[in-house]
């Protein structure tokens, strides 16, 4: 009869630990990769929402800011009431965020 060799040999227990702390150096390697590029996008969406605010702040500085009769306001069209905004024009220290109205309680045009 004839022999047969054996093509699973086991591997001796320091190769299969060394493999398994490679294995798991790899694996914190590639899970330090993912969480730095997590951190970056946060950062830069944390930039992004700040930019905006501080666009959103300087519109508001710069606005032309012109008071509008509740009257005026009930003769006007759709179209015009969608460039009428609410807000409080007294308050600088902080003003009142810019909200879109239907019109009848509108104040301001900017």
């Amino acid at each position: 009869s004839m022999a047969v060799a054996n093509t699973h040999i086991r591997k001796n227990w320091n190769a299969k630990m060394a493999e398994k702390a490679k294995h798991r150096q790899v694996k914190t390697k590639e899970n330090n990769l993912v969480q730095a590029r997590i951190e970056e996008k946060r950062e830069r969406k944390r930039i992004a929402e700040e930019r905006k605010k501080k666009k959103e702040l300087n519109a508001l500085k710069s606005a032309i800011v012109q008071p509008v009769s509740t009257n005026t306001v009930k003769k006007m069209s759709r179209k015009q009431l969608r460039a009428v905004r609410k807000m409080d024009v007294n308050s600088e220290i902080n003003p009142a965020p810019i909200q879109k109205t239907k019109g009848l309680n509108g104040k301001v045009k900017i």
